[in-house]
């Protein structure tokens, strides 16, 4: 460490003639226009904090894997639960008035942050904090170190308001580069660091990038910022870090001419990212201060004025993470000052307000779609009432206040500029011949030919007993013989492709039947829900309903059904509306079973979740929950059944 320290000493000096002599020059720089485009939304999960947000600017995980962010009083540990402060009160090992964006954790797990009259390091293990100071003047202050890093001899170099001082924890001993001022080069202000692989140590300053070897303390290396023709980049200040990916490139933020900016650390070429689209000025920067890499070499980055984006491996696009405060599952605000990985590569982002959420970098496994004021390719406004998946690609929505379809490779919705269906689309069919069907709230139903894109409209006519029997349409379902049929509040009706009209059915003349859903049975007969008169079967080759209404009206009058479903074993079951804690939908058996529930109780579907429902189980009406947990093999299945 001697050795280490004498050639250390001596860049003071190198630094100097570096940067007075002239070698520094300018170069040319790579500008690499990229194009932003909104990212598929992510599902973020925000952490409830038992105190007023704080100014939280750093994140680090200890060898027992709990989490721990630095503020102003003090550190913050989350052990999955809540979080613990540290110090928890003022004691003779007090630590002072923390600087949140130097905490910083070595390899042996134990924690590093300065504050305003020490230098800290707590170990997670004991409890207690080891205070160091500088001896002398000579170094100056070690106190307020704005950033913290550990290089791979286990040296600690501090970013401080006098520069660069290096550190050796197991003697104590300290040395120092304290470039603050240069006659004919102005202030030199240092940011933060990297420690590369090489021996080297890359300091991002208000006058461009240094390299150090920390080994010999020459100044290797000083990239001003700035091309031949004059074109100028600065690099973004505090509590902004650079970044060191998988291959060995340095990444850092730029505050102005460009958004993100890599160095070839080996010959230290430079090549600038600017993002186009973001509606920034010409010149001006998101101003990254935060960067991470996931599994595919994505880089994430915090930024001040466009939250999270994430810039693809290829480094062709950044896709923009928005903000938006009124989705419960999204980023709250723009203003995010840092991002960290966990070992279960799990990430965090933290903003400047105080909070602080974890993402998956990955498309989540359940996506969530609302509409976003500021986002015109997210869901239009309006409840969801209708869906569709066309094909692996295409997913229809319908709201009460319009029709939606949602690409599923970018998650980006288009508003179908239609005004029949304004007043709400409430269901969703496609027949064999590739047309999609709509059924409105009121408006009829709709047909749509995607080769033409032409809509055509079938409405109820007074005086034509072939026409669709309502326009308030509640449930479409195409058969296995390719039969579309149309439910309304007022019968069941099937499409006439021949005729290009319909043939209706009714229990009974003019009566209300409010049919709410359709299944069909493998003997191809239709299962009808209704609002108000219990579970029909209809059987088109005879066209002859069955109502069963007495059955369910000693269940639970009235005798309410929301959907049903038929199963493999030909069995259909059927649930009550929404009403008095009662479930609205059925989920349905996949597999013969060799004891199938009793008619009202919920079938264990799918796996691993629990349903509420309150129907008759054997003879008695009662509220019961079940749970379905798959087992480690795909082909048995535990159910439990408890009350709830």
């Amino acid at each position: 460490m001697n050795r280490r320290i004498r050639h250390v000493v001596a860049l003071s000096t190198a630094f100097v003639a570096l940067a007075t002599g002239g070698a520094c020059r300018a170069q040319d720089i790579a500008v690499v226009d990229v194009a932003l485009v909104a990212g598929a939304p992510l599902q973020f999960h925000p952490l409830s904090a038992s105190s007023a947000p704080l100014p939280l600017q750093r994140m680090g995980q200890d060898r027992y894997g709990f989490l721990w962010l630095s503020a102003s009083d003090g550190l913050r540990r989350y052990d999955g639960h809540g979080f613990m402060k540290v110090p928890e009160r003022e004691s003779a090992q007090s630590v002072g008035h923390m600087i949140g964006q130097s905490l910083a954790t070595d390899r042996a797990g134990q924690l590093w942050i300065g504050a305003d009259d020490s230098l800290n390091r707590y170990d997670p293990a004991t409890g207690s904090f080891k205070q160091y100071r500088s001896p002398n003047n000579d170094c100056g202050t070690v106190a307020v170190a704005h950033d913290i890093v550990e290089d791979p001899d286990g040296v600690m170099w501090l970013a401080t308001d006098d520069g660069v001082t290096a550190l050796d924890p197991a003697t104590s001993k300290m040395t120092c580069h304290r470039p603050r001022y240069t006659p004919s080069v102005g202030e030199t202000r240092v940011i933060a660091m990297a420690a590369a692989n090489d021996g080297s140590l890359w300091i991002t300053s208000s006058e461009g990038l240094y390299a150090l070897d920390r080994r010999s303390g020459k100044v290797m290396r000083h990239i001003k910022l700035e091309t031949g023709d004059g074109r100028k980049f600065v690099s973004t200040g505090f509590p902004a870090r650079p970044f060191l990916d998988s291959s060995g490139t340095l990444w850092f933020g730029l505050s102005f001419g460009g958004d993100l900016a890599s160095v070839d650390v080996a010959s230290g070429a430079v090549t600038v990212y600017a993002f186009r689209n973001g509606g920034l000025l010409p010149n001006a920067s998101s101003g990254v201060v935060s960067i991470q890499e996931d599994r595919d070499r994505a880089l994430w980055l915090g930024t001040h004025k466009l939250g999270l984006v994430k810039l693809t491996p290829d480094r062709r696009q950044a896709l923009w993470y928005q903000s938006n405060p009124d989705d419960p599952d999204g980023l709250r605000e723009d203003l995010v000052v840092g991002l960290f990985r966990d070992r279960d590569e799990n990430f965090w982002t933290l903003t400047k307000a105080g909070a602080v959420y974890r993402f998956d970098s990955e498309r989540p496994r359940f996506r969530s779609y609302r509409h976003q004021r500021a986002n015109p390719t997210s869901l239009g406004k309006g409840g969801v009432t209708s869906a569709y998946a066309e094909d692996a690609g295409s997913l229809w929505i319908g709201t009460d206040r319009g029709l939606n379809r949602i690409d599923r490779k970018t998650d980006q919705a288009t508003q179908i500029d239609q005004p029949v269906f304004a007043r709400g689309v409430s269901a969703i069919a496609k027949d064999e011949a590739g047309h999609l069907w709509f059924g409105t709230n009121g408006n009829g139903l709709v047909r749509f030919d995607p080769g033409s894109g032409r809509y055509t409209t079938f409405a109820h006519r007074a005086s034509d007993p072939r026409s669709l029997n309502h326009d308030r349409v509640t449930a479409l379902r195409v058969d296995r013989g390719g039969r579309l049929w149309v439910a309304t509040d007022f019968g069941l009706s099937r499409w006439e492709p021949e005729t290009q009209d319909f043939s209706t059915y009714r229990p009974r003349p003019g009566g209300l039947v409010q049919y709410r859903s359709i299944a069909e049975d493998p003997s191809g007969a239709l299962w009808l829900a209704t609002l108000s008169h219990g579970l029909q079967r209809f059987d088109p080759r005879s066209g002859k309903f069955e109502v069963f209404d007495t059955p369910l009206r000693a269940a639970q009058p009235p005798a309410t059904t929301a959907s049903t479903r038929s199963t493999s074993t030909a069995r259909a079951w059927s649930g009550p509306r929404p009403s008095a804690g009662s479930a609205s939908s059925i989920r349905a058996t996949r597999r013969s079973r060799p004891t199938p529930p009793a008619p009202g109780c919920l079938p264990t579907w799918p796996s691993a979740s629990w349903k509420k429902t309150t129907g008759v189980c054997g003879s008695a009406r009662r509220t019961v929950c079940r749970a379905s947990i798959r087992a480690p093999r795909p082909s048995r299945t535990t159910t439990r059944r408890m009350a709830c």
